[in-house]
Formats: structure tokens, C-alpha cells, sequence
């Protein structure tokens, strides 16, 4: 997963470090919902800000590999628990039924300008024949997972 982050304006300072290391409540540079998940509980997975480079008034390419030791956490939906790394499972099912992603663009406690592009998914270099591991491929859509 991968986009480009530019400062148009604004003073950074001050970057916002309003909860970046709260592990109950992280500040996330990445969520990625998905409203069917967890028998239609919902589940987020999110890369914290606090592990990805820092954003400045430069322009920044991020780019973030998809798996589930990549950095990314799930969000316990609790928040008396703390945002623990997804299992196989719960990271596939979440990518399999994406509802929204969402970049965060507010970077500091007063006004800035930013631009995000290129948001794309770019798929890695086969590594066989299948891009999806065997234990996720007992139902055509890699909702139903054996890991």
C-alpha cells in the first residue's frame, strides 16, 4: 500500500504528538475498516504514526508492506485493552472485505494544508503460484481462514 504526502502550508513545528504513543488509543497514519468483519462486529487494522517516518513540511512517499508482521495493529475495540498485532486470519479478512481506509491529514494543533496522491495498492513479486496463503483459500473470497 502506498501514497505520496505534500505540505501545501501551515507551521509543523508543533506536530501533533497528541496520543502517538497511547497504545490504548494510537494515533493511526493508516485504518483500514472492514463493517462485515467479525461476524458484522467490525475490525480496524491501522499502521501507528509513531512506526512510520516522520511527516515535515517535505514531500513524503510512504509505502507499507501488507502483512500481518509488517507493524500493523487491530484495534481491540475496547479501550481498556491495547492495540495488539493482528493474527493471519484477522488481517486477511480484513483486506478481504475492505468498507474504508483512511490517511490521516492533520498533522498539527492548528491550521495546515495537505495533499495525498498516488493511494494505490501495488501487489509484490509472485512468489508460485499463489499471492494468498493456502489457509485463507477454503472460500473463493479469503473470508473464511484456517491459519
Amino acid at each position: 500500500f502506498e501514497f505520496t504526502l505534500s505540505s501545501l502550508s501551515g507551521d509543523y513545528s508543533g506536530v501533533n504528538d497528541h496520543w502517538v504513543d497511547d497504545k490504548y488509543h494510537p494515533l493511526n497514519l493508516v485504518e483500514i475498516y472492514c463493517e462485515s468483519c467479525d461476524l458484522f462486529k467490525g475490525a480496524t487494522i491501522a499502521f501507528p504514526l509513531s512506526k512510520a517516518a516522520k511527516f515535515d513540511e517535505q514531500t513524503n512517499n510512504y509505502s507499507f508492506t501488507m502483512t500481518e508482521s509488517a507493524g500493523w495493529l487491530k484495534d481491540p475495540q475496547n479501550t481498556l485493552y491495547e492495540w495488539t498485532s493482528p493474527s493471519r486470519c484477522s488481517f486477511i479478512e480484513v483486506l478481504s472485505g475492505i468498507t474504508s481506509v483512511n490517511i490521516l491529514g492533520d498533522f498539527t494543533n492548528w491550521y495546515e494544508s495537505v495533499s495525498i496522491d498516488n493511494v494505490q495498492w501495488v501487489a509484490a513479486p509472485s512468489k508460485g503460484r499463489y499471492q494468498i496463503p493456502v489457509c485463507a483459500q477454503d472460500s473463493p473470497n479469503c473470508r473464511k481462514c484456517s491459519c
